[in-house]
């Protein structure tokens, strides 16, 4: 597996967007395009690149060589917490909000318009 194949992996299923904000509230700035070029293998990532993973508890010698654990140790031994997974999990939520909505927006869609055109067309 490349370096690239492995920030996809830390990126996972964030957009481009929110992957650049989530590394940009690390100190240091970033944008889409240059994290899709990363990505895509086109140009090698900044030193402000690594930094900024290591501080959302990646392990930085895995992201380069592939050997070790993907997530980082804190001086315990245990797992870091790392910010990405949390942001992972806020956007499993938000998916499953959005599909209730959608399910609801459904229900009202056919009782508003289907079903009125069935009614509709019953004989009196």
């Amino acid at each position: 597996m490349s370096l690239p194949d492995r920030i996809k992996i830390i990126r996972g299923s964030l957009t481009f967007e929110k992957f650049a904000e989530m590394l940009t509230k690390q100190g240091h700035t970033f944008d889409k395009g240059n994290l899709s070029k990363y990505e895509k293998g086109k140009v090698k990532p900044s030193s402000d690149f690594y930094s900024a993973i290591a501080k959302i508890g990646i392990n930085v010698n895995w992201l380069l060589t592939g050997e070790g654990e993907m997530y980082a140790k804190d001086c315990t031994g245990k797992k870091g917490d790392s910010a990405i997974l949390r942001e992972n999990e806020k956007l499993k939520e938000e998916i499953e909000v959005v599909k209730k909505m959608v399910g609801i927006e459904a229900v009202k869609y056919i009782n508003s318009t289907l079903l009125k055109g069935i009614k509709g067309t019953k004989k009196k």
